[in-house]
């Protein structure tokens, strides 16, 4: 691994396991504190807000929901919390109902098959849309077909188009945001950071922490140009791309390091590098200090 005058420990799976770990951390406390900073500025903007309008004017014109607040709040809810009996409930809930389906969804007849369809015990509860039983016992059992129908009526809302299209808008907009903030957490911490401010022994703070240094096969620290290089493969081919592939790059990267003699990683076989300790050894960033330093030290 090293040149034969140079000679390093080569670092354990779990020492670079645990080095790996601790800036994946850091850049997931800045990923966060990045991303709600953009959640609350794309939150601003006029094209988000109008998005959101339009989907709330949409839940309060399916009287599903109702305004409270300056938000569309669950119908639902709210009628369950009332302090009124069943019969009452049933009624509210009745209403909303069947606006929903007769002037919303323009399908009167939907809401009318819910209720044909269904029975207690073999009873049937409604006869021509109307309540088939009136004994007071019942008004449990027909709250609780409402209650049912009323999640229906949800499922079948969130489905409509008018809906989906600015919630799967908001949605990915708010993904962006995610991932943007993740890319540049990432760069930060394992690019800028060993490149521009620990640019002699190209450590991240993990490293720094677990005494780890990556070196090329001649013992050396590795050039500019192969540490640039180095990040871009890991980056795009094992980070970025694992986000789209069910980790499989990540996954292939760890078993190399753990079944490897070598101890390396997928990018460090495909540049040569190597993980050493640094505790208590010099690194040199090329022949010429390496000799330079003989020579002092010969003095």
């Amino acid at each position: 691994m090293a040149s034969k005058e140079l000679y390093y420990e080569r670092v354990s799976a779990p020492r670079r396991i645990a080095s790996t770990l601790f800036d994946s951390f850091c850049a997931l406390v800045l990923t966060l504190i990045l991303f709600f900073i953009l959640f609350y500025s794309v939150n601003s903007t006029a094209s988000i807000k109008y998005l959101a309008s339009q989907r709330e004017d949409i839940l309060l014109s399916s009287h599903l929901y109702y305004q409270e607040d300056n938000e569309a709040n669950n119908y639902k809810d709210y009628v369950l919390s009332l302090d009124v009996d069943y019969d009452e409930k049933s009624s509210l809930l009745d209403e909303s109902l069947s606006y929903f389906y007769s002037d919303y969804l323009k399908e009167e007849e939907r809401y009318s098959s819910l209720k044909e369809e269904v029975s207690y015990q073999g009873i049937k509860l409604f006869d021509s849309g109307e309540r088939a039983e009136i004994n007071d016992d019942y008004d449990e059992i027909y709250l609780n077909f409402y209650e049912d129908a009323f999640d229906t009526s949800l499922s079948i809302l969130y489905e409509d188009e008018d809906y989906f299209i600015p919630t799967r808008t908001i949605f990915w907009i708010y993904v962006a945001c995610f991932l943007s903030s993740y890319a540049f957490s990432f760069f930060i911490f394992y690019f800028i950071v060993p490149f521009v401010f620990l640019r002699k022994t190209k450590k991240t703070f993990g490293m720094l922490l677990t005494r780890i240094a990556i070196l090329g096969v001649d013992g050396f620290i590795i050039s500019n140009k192969k540490f640039v290089f180095r990040f871009i493969f890991f980056y795009f081919i094992e980070v970025i791309l694992s986000l789209f592939t069910f980790l499989i790059p990540l996954l292939v990267s760890l078993g190399f390091l753990i079944m490897s003699k070598s101890r390396q990683t997928l990018h460090d076989y495909v540049f040569n590098t190597y993980a050493v300790s640094s505790i208590g050894v010099k690194l040199f960033a090329n022949k010429a200090q390496y000799r330079l330093y003989l020579e002092n030290s010969e003095k």
